[in-house]
């Protein structure tokens, strides 16, 4: 995933485009000579009826054509090979962040990072490919331009050479200044988006309006992005003021310069047409200095610390699912165990156990509620199981293997879960299972049990209608519907092992009964856990386990824990008028 590849299989087109600018700078030299006799030969034609000079003339127009052709193509090849860049550099960083881990992503320097790199560098890269394209071109022009210097006036050459040091200098130090102040403003301006974001999403409207925090926020926003301006603005302040002065300096440089070159045309050593084609060269190479190398060197300096960026984003470790693993999961086993040994885990940057030495195992074709006060390790627990941490402590065995050694293909033959904060995607529900295996009919079985054919029968709808607010044909579901939605695509999965993480939170209690007793028969011959704050829904399943302080509290069947009278049992009595 190397900032190279895309040049390294681009090779000839490339070189193309690199040559096609050394030769557009070549006709610029060339041109000196040529257009010098064409001034000299109007001269003597005017002064003494000489033969006017056809074949300089022809010669320069056709340097100017060729220069011209060069620079379309040039263009031409430039928006080819960007657009082509962006396909390719995109696809690479997508590639990377899927197999970022979890953790890595939660550090707010990566956060960062990622606001930094964005989802498309090859503006970047290409910017800084086509600036050494560009110096390159301009070092061609310096060095043809120093030698016809040297042969007619070494004080100008001393001059011209002198004035190209405080330009590249500034140029490096206001790139840097440049980059300095974006990397700072970042921070502030992914604040902005997230009010804005507050401000202007549909999620947050009924809130916004209920609680009337839309003044609040949009002060927030403003004190945020005021603050990304002010920062940029600072260093744009110094930047211009820096380039304005060197603005001053080579107008001065201008005049001192032509001064000295009418002393070798008084003289006689330099002809009027050469004075004038060399003053033509110089006030270009100036106006190159003063006014496109400045802003080349500050874009290089900052795409420079912007590629520095971009390798640190591809360095980010990844995880081991990021390798291809031969050995697939054994889901063909008859029975399946599942084991915590002594596991003890913490979040990244926190000393607090959430998980503390704790040890359970369970065991095939029964049926497991998670339980326990907020803040016990319930989901956290799941986490762990389903590889989204793996620095934790001890061991966390499936069948007897280690989860951290398993790949994320595995993994997901494995697992089937229906998370809490579940995922809304804006496509048919066909799409939504993501599994091809199924046929219709299985998913017309599972969807009647569910009660999600009543929905799409209300609704008039079927299931190759998109969901969401994506066009005027698709269909917007109620958050209960798009939970019965996310618990469809868990069901439909045929996975051995099936978690439900608070999967009926969004619905009422007609359809949270149907669907925990459903959760006894449908998962029949596998693992079902189903992580709940429900006592109600704890009481079907066959072993109930009970969190508290990172450990497991006690465990067993909701008869033999109300008969411990202990904690389970204090917390099913605070429930009991919901369900008795």
């Amino acid at each position: 995933m190397s900032g190279k590849g895309y040049f390294k299989d681009n090779f000839i087109g490339t070189i193309f485009q690199f040559l096609l600018r050394i030769l557009g700078a070549a006709c610029v030299l060339v041109e000196i000579f040529f257009f010098a006799d064409v001034v000299d030969g109007v001269v003597s034609t005017v002064e003494s009826g000489d033969k006017f000079p056809w074949e300089s003339v022809i010669i320069v127009c056709s340097l100017w054509l060729i220069e011209y052709v060069c620079s379309v193509l040039a263009e031409f090849l430039s928006k080819h090979m960007q657009a082509n860049m962006s396909a390719f550099y995109t696809e690479r960083v997508i590639s990377k962040k899927t197999v970022i881990p979890y953790r890595e992503k939660e550090k707010r320097e990566i956060q960062e990072l990622f606001e930094r790199v964005g989802t498309d560098p090859s503006e970047h890269i290409y910017d800084f490919f086509s600036g050494i394209m560009e110096l390159s071109s301009f070092a061609m022009k310096i060095v043809g331009f120093f030698a016809v210097c040297l042969t007619k006036n070494v004080w100008v050459s001393l001059i011209l050479f002198a004035a190209m040091a405080p330009i590249v200098f500034v140029g490096v130090q206001n790139g840097k200044i440049s980059y300095e102040a974006y990397d700072e403003s970042t921070r502030h301006f992914r604040r902005a988006n997230y009010f804005k974001r507050i401000l202007s999403s549909r999620e947050d409207a009924q809130e916004r309006n209920m609680f009337g925090y839309s003044d609040w926020a949009l002060k927030r926003w403003e004190e945020s992005y005021d603050k990304a301006i002010e920062i940029e603005d600072k260093a744009n302040r110094k930047v211009f003021g820096r380039m304005g002065i060197n603005n001053m300096i080579y107008a001065v440089l201008l005049g001192i310069i032509l001064a000295i070159l009418l002393v070798p045309v008084n003289l006689g050593t330099m002809t009027v047409g050469f004075y004038i084609a060399f003053a033509k060269a110089i006030i270009t190479y100036l106006h190159t200095l003063e006014e496109e190398l400045p802003p080349l060197l500050v874009k290089m300096s900052k795409n420079r610390l912007y590629l520095r960026d971009y390798h640190s984003f591809l360095k980010i470790e990844e995880s081991e699912d990021a390798e291809e693993c031969s050995d697939e999961p054994e889901t063909e086993e008859k029975e399946i165990t599942i084991e915590f040994r002594n596991v003890s885990f913490s979040y990244p940057k926190s000393d607090v156990k959430i998980l503390n030495n704790l040890s359970l195992v369970m065991s095939d074709k029964k049926r497991y509620a998670i339980v326990g006060v907020n803040g016990a390790g319930k989901s956290t627990l799941m986490k762990l199981l389903l590889g989204v941490y793996d620095n934790y402590e001890g061991e966390i065995l499936i069948n007897g293997k280690e989860v951290r050694s398993m790949s994320g293909k595995e993994r997901s033959k494995l697992f089937s879960v229906a998370f809490q904060n579940f995922a809304r995607y804006p496509l048919s529900i066909r799409e939504n299972i993501g599994n091809e295996a199924i046929s219709t009919d299985e998913a017309v079985r599972i969807a009647e049990k569910i009660g999600l054919t009543d929905t799409l029968r209300d609704k008039e709808i079927d299931f190759d209608t998109d969901l969401g607010r994506v066009s005027e044909e698709s269909s917007d579901m109620s958050g209960g519907q798009w939970q019965l939605i996310t618990i469809f695509r868990c069901l439909v999965s045929g996975n051995p092992i099936q978690i439900l993480d608070e999967p009926t939170s969004a619905m009422d209690p007609v359809r949270e009964a149907m669907l925990y007793k459903l959760f006894q028969e449908e998962f029949k011959g596998q693992i079902g856990i189903c992580i709940t704050h429900r006592m109600g829904a704890a009481k079907m399943c066959d072993e109930i386990i009970v969190l508290s302080g990172g450990k497991v509290a006690e465990s067993g069947s909701h008869e033999i824990l109300m008969a411990r009278n202990g904690l389970y049992h204090s917390m099913y009595c605070e429930q009991r008028s919901w369900y008795e």
